[in-house]
């Protein structure tokens, strides 16, 4: 496993690993896959809590993807971290890779940024599968037209364009749902006339990931695919 900290920390005579960003190699992710998040698992055993990374990349030479944890309002002192997993984007399905290190070994250490000097590596993934490029089904037809239009940006941070048409006047209501089929918000509940409507979702407190935009308006119904990157 390919795997060094950004530095290192002594403590007890034993070496440990502070670390507060990973870099990782898009060659042994699936093939077109869009990194969503690394989620670090930090805290004591049975006490952990998952947190999100900032994701950029792929940048540099070579190029490779970056993430990287601000948490120093949460931890003032070296804090073990327990596992981290990588959740991929692979053609509208969820893929994850875990790392789990050595118990006592990597640390999530407060203090400045310094870049690791290796790649991590990610178990569970299998860098020759292809993803296919996210499709969204066609729009149920309806007279004068229904449904809704592809999100602006996508993927996109902080927010997105949403648009849809309405073939005539109805109760409606736009909601967001994640991949485990959750509902986290409802944009739209109201009555509106046809034509075309548009407005910005802001995603709040959104994790970074897939998610399901669905528009229901009288008895017609219709869906979207957006990446949220944080």
């Amino acid at each position: 496993m390919r795997w060094i900290p950004a530095f290192a920390l002594l403590l007890a005579a034993t070496e440990v690993h502070a670390e507060i960003q990973i870099d990782f190699d898009p060659a042994l992710l699936p093939v077109n896959g869009v990194v969503l998040d690394v989620v670090a698992e930090i805290g004591q055993a049975g006490e952990a809590e998952n947190f999100s990374s900032s994701i950029t990349g792929p940048s540099g030479q070579p190029a490779v993807w970056h993430a990287v944890w601000n948490l120093d309002e949460h931890f003032s002192n070296p804090t073990p971290v327990q596992s981290m997993t990588v959740h991929i984007d692979c053609g509208g399905e969820l893929v994850l890779g875990t790392y789990t290190p050595e118990e006592f070994t990597v640390f999530y250490h407060p203090g400045p940024l310094l870049p690791p000097s290796e790649l991590t590596e990610f178990e569970e993934l299998d860098p020759e599968q292809v993803c296919e490029a996210v499709s969204v089904d066609e729009p149920a037809q309806h007279p004068e037209s229904f449904g809704l239009q592809e999100v602006w940006p996508n993927p996109f941070n902080p927010s997105a364009r949403v648009s849809f048409q309405l073939p005539s006047a109805a109760l409606t209501r736009l909601e967001v749902y994640d991949l485990r089929g959750a509902m986290r918000q409802v944009l739209l509940e109201e009555e509106l006339s046809a034509g075309t409507h548009e407005l910005v979702w802001d995603p709040a407190e959104l994790a970074s990931g897939l998610y399901i935009l669905h528009l229901s308006s009288g008895d017609l119904e219709d869906q979207q695919k957006a990446i949220l990157m944080r």
